[in-house]
């Protein structure tokens, strides 16, 4: 279950990183050309040994040793990255143990790398903003009246299903898979190009703005309307704001991301190891499930959409 899992996250990140590279090729194309060096995805354990090895001849280079050939894809980290890091927070300043950087992934060049890292990150915040204020609210018993299902179920059964991570497991595989394909949907819309082009941007990796979600002004229907649906601040609350209000929020915006990050992974320990997070000790409900199999055996075995295990 948790290779199938794996594997699958592994297409996807490897579809995404493609499209980057060349939105005409398909992943077929790039999976055939896999033994290019273009094609080498870096996982942790290589960002990782790539970061150190740019670490260690960065030493080198201080102590007078000059600088390995297998580092030089290694730059200076931008002097505009390293002036965010200190609007963010100037007690800690610029701080970055992996050299990140200073890398460039799957040889696009380091302004590809860090609009790529910039964008992650505030994604990652947005999802970990969302995941902690939904945690809360589902531990405090607040639910939807009503059925979630045709077939009866409501989502009063759900939310009695224990914490969280258990109302994921209780959840009806259709509407598991609802969210899922949503989430699939919503990744592959903000990437593409003909969307971000509609509204005059190009995509982070290519000098566009990282954090970025089009509007769904190219999507059939009632969303393709005058102004056209949103997603990103549907209210329309930030209509009125001038760059300099936007962009004070936008560091906000980061830092909040960043906390709620440090929280989700906090529950999530917590509910592993009762007692990892003495702030969180009796808080939460323990989870015996996986968190990183978010389908069941029987669910996969079961499902049209993925291959049946065997």
């Amino acid at each position: 279950m948790r290779k199938t899992a794996f594997v699958l996250s592994s297409l996807l990140c490897v579809e995404g990183s493609a499209h980057a590279n060349d939105p005409s090729k398909s992943f077929a194309t790039m999976l055939a050309d896999s033994n290019s060096p273009s094609f080498q995805v870096p996982g942790a354990r290589g960002m990782a040994s790539q970061a150190s090895r740019g670490a260690k001849a960065k030493m080198q280079s201080r102590q007078g040793t000059p600088e390995g050939p297998e580092d030089a894809g290694y730059v200076v980290a931008p002097e505009s990255l390293k002036k965010l890091a200190v609007e963010l927070n100037p007690v800690v300043g610029y701080w970055d143990p992996l050299q990140l950087g200073g890398q460039s992934f799957w040889e696009q060049g380091n302004d590809a790398t860090v609009g790529w890292l910039r964008h992650s990150e505030i994604k990652h915040g947005r999802v970990a903003m969302a995941a902690v204020v939904g945690w809360l609210v589902h531990q405090s018993g607040l639910h939807f009246p009503g059925y979630l299902t045709m077939s009866g179920t409501t989502f009063a059964d759900i939310s009695a299903a224990g914490g969280p991570g258990d109302m994921w497991d209780a959840l009806p595989y259709a509407s598991k898979l609802q969210i899922v394909l949503f989430i699939g949907f919503l990744e592959l819309f903000s990437e593409s190009s003909a969307t971000l082009a509609a509204e005059g941007q190009t995509h982070y990796m290519r000098g566009g703005k990282p954090g970025f979600f089009p509007t769904f002004k190219l999507l059939p229907g009632n969303l393709n309307r005058d102004p056209p649906a949103k997603f990103f601040d549907p209210a329309g609350i930030q209509k009125d704001w001038d760059e300099a209000k936007k962009a004070k929020y936008r560091l906000r915006e980061i830092n909040n991301g960043r906390l709620a990050m440090f929280g989700i992974i906090s529950f999530c320990a917590e509910t592993k190891i009762p007692g990892a997070v003495p702030l969180l000790d009796g808080l939460v409900q323990p989870y015996y499930g996986e968190y990183m199999t978010p389908f069941s055996l029987e669910e996969l075995n079961g499902s049209p959409f993925l291959l049946p295990l065997p």
